[in-house]
C-alpha cells in the first residue's frame, strides 16, 4: 500500500501539520496510524493513499466511509 507523508496528507486535507498528527494521535482521523513505539519519545506516522483518498472522498460527500474495504477488501458489517 503506497505511504504518503505527513506534511502531504496535512496539504490535502487543508490542515495544519500538527493538527493532522493530534487528530491521528487521538484515533480521530481514520487515514493510517499513529504508533509510538515503547522507549521512544516520538510518535511515528503511517499514512495511506488509500485510506486519505476514500477520507476526502468522504469529506466531500461522494461517498460513504467504509475503512474495511480500503484494508481487507471486504465490506464493513453492520447489524
Amino acid at each position: 500500500m503506497e505511504r504518503v507523508t505527513t506534511k502531504q496528507a496535512a496539504s490535502e486535507l487543508e490542515m495544519d501539520l500538527d493538527t493532522l498528527q493530534f487528530l491521528m494521535r487521538e484515533n480521530r482521523l481514520p487515514i493510517g496510524h499513529a504508533i509510538k513505539k515503547k522507549g521512544k519519545k516520538r510518535f511515528s506516522y503511517y499514512i495511506y493513499r488509500g485510506l486519505l483518498d476514500q477520507y476526502k472522498e468522504f469529506l466531500s460527500g461522494h461517498t460513504e466511509w467504509d475503512r474495511n474495504t480500503i484494508l481487507y477488501g471486504t465490506p464493513e458489517v453492520k447489524p
